[in-house]
């Protein structure tokens, strides 16, 4: 008897007896995570297509600038397509919508016509509806149901974790895993020019802030370790940018959110401390060892001991002294990049603060309405946290989302610009979609 060809069949039987469960399993997860993704795409075949672009925007704005634009004009217009299938004209009566779209209207109707360089400032005023349509289909479409909020969370999770990595891996080999090297002392990320820092702390509150949402029924322990770990992988990778602003937003930010939650949730209050002290040891080693984070932190004092001198300061006096020649109308959107070097005598793109912007450029009939804009998002936002039974913990960075976005006294780009202007109104988009729907027990389960 041929003792090892017996045992040989043996063991392909075995194998073949073992195979099937194995793949039956395989398959069976893989048609459960397409199920997932089907079902948070929904049934209607313009919203499966919507919802695929708004997935691919997170990958294209640090990729490729014109496509991420075109994806939000694309959701805009699927948007209107589907509010005149079927009649949907309800959304008009958001406050911030309808607060925006008399913004919008002035700017043409007013500002535009009485710009130094009306055709300059109408090509920028009349393409910014397709941020409003934007935050409208994000707000009262795409995201106003449970689980197309959890397919985009998990979405966003990965794309964050690939980001933190590869900033990561830039910042302690310099070259990112596309190739990008570090520019002059600040990481670039997967992005062509250093503005990461401002992407992770744009998407990275409301992201927290929809994962706590999502998760409120979980053991407290599970929430806790998420928000720590994804929080402090954020912060780190923001620090380690260079980049000053977006570094200093953040610190604010997370500040305000661990005041918020120490005040109102007492159970998290020795997390707090716990990671209060770890954020600020971090800050410091990473200041004392990193070099090129070292040399920004001098930047930055220099800068703010002399910030009239700075080109921040220079940029800020041109904006004031454009309004003052042009206080009721502004000198026109776009214009400021026309007339700063006669003030200043160098040339800036914009005033690098969006108060400044609105001010320099629409005057005192713009900035007047968007002021009222900002409130209205403010005071909108506050009804439905309060409404809608958001958690505190999460209110808390879903505030702080809007405190990065919104903050006034801050350096920042320009408002009306495509690939800033995308970013804000996504971040915007994201925490005023998952404050306005119910997230209770009942909602969660279902």
């Amino acid at each position: 008897m041929n003792w090892p060809t017996i045992f040989s069949r043996n063991q392909e039987s075995t194998a073949r007896r073992r195979a099937p469960p194995m793949a039956s399993f395989r398959a069976a997860s893989i048609r459960f995570f397409v199920a997932k993704i089907a079902e948070g795409l929904g049934d209607d075949p313009l919203k499966r297509i919507a919802m695929v672009l708004l997935l691919a925007l997170p990958l294209t704005l640090p990729i490729a600038r014109s496509a991420a634009d075109g994806i939000v004009v694309l959701i805009g217009l699927a948007f209107l397509i589907e509010s005149i299938r079927r009649r949907h004209w309800e959304w008009l009566r958001d406050p911030v919508i309808l607060t925006g779209i008399v913004l919008w209207a002035v700017l043409n109707l007013v500002v535009s016509p009485m710009a130094i360089d009306s055709t300059v400032s109408f090509g920028r005023s009349l393409p910014w509806i397709r941020f409003l349509l934007f935050y409208a289909a994000i707000t009262v479409w795409l995201l106003a149901d449970h689980r197309s909020v959890k397919l985009v969370m998990w979405w966003m999770v990965c794309v964050i974790v690939l980001i933190v990595i590869d900033c990561l891996i830039q910042a302690f080999s310099g070259m990112s895993v596309t190739g990008q090297p570090i520019q002059g002392n600040r990481l670039t990320g997967l992005l062509d020019r250093p503005n990461i820092g401002n992407f992770l702390a744009k998407m990275g509150f409301p992201l927290m802030g929809i994962i706590l949402c999502v998760d409120r029924l979980g053991p407290p322990i599970r929430r806790v370790s998420i928000i720590s770990v994804l929080g402090l992988a954020i912060f780190l990778s923001i620090f380690l940018t260079g980049e000053r602003n977006s570094t200093l937003l953040t610190i604010l930010a997370f500040g305000v959110v661990l005041l918020f939650v120490f005040i109102i949730a007492p159970g998290w209050r020795f997390h707090i401390v716990f990671l209060s002290s770890l954020s600020i040891g971090m800050i410091a080693a990473v200041i004392m060892l990193e070099e090129r984070v070292h040399q920004r932190f001098l930047d930055l004092v220099s800068d703010l001991s002399n910030f009239q001198e700075s080109p921040y300061g220079q940029a800020f006096s041109a904006a004031w002294r454009i309004f003052m020649d042009n206080p009721v109308t502004g000198a026109g959107l776009k214009n400021y990049r026309e007339i700063s070097e006669r003030y200043v005598g160098s040339y800036y793109p914009h005033p690098h603060n969006i108060y400044l912007e609105s001010l320099s450029e629409s005057g005192l009939v713009g900035f007047v309405l968007f002021i009222a804009f900002v409130t209205t998002i403010l005071v909108t936002f506050a009804r439905r946290t309060m409404r809608n039974a958001i958690d505190p913990v999460a209110t808390g960075f879903f505030a702080g989302a809007l405190l990065i976005c919104l903050f006034p006294f801050s350096v920042t780009q320009s408002y009306f610009s495509n690939w800033p202007a995308i970013l804000h109104w996504y971040s915007l988009s994201l925490a005023m979609a998952a404050v306005r729907i119910p997230w209770g027990e009942r909602q969660i389960r279902e």
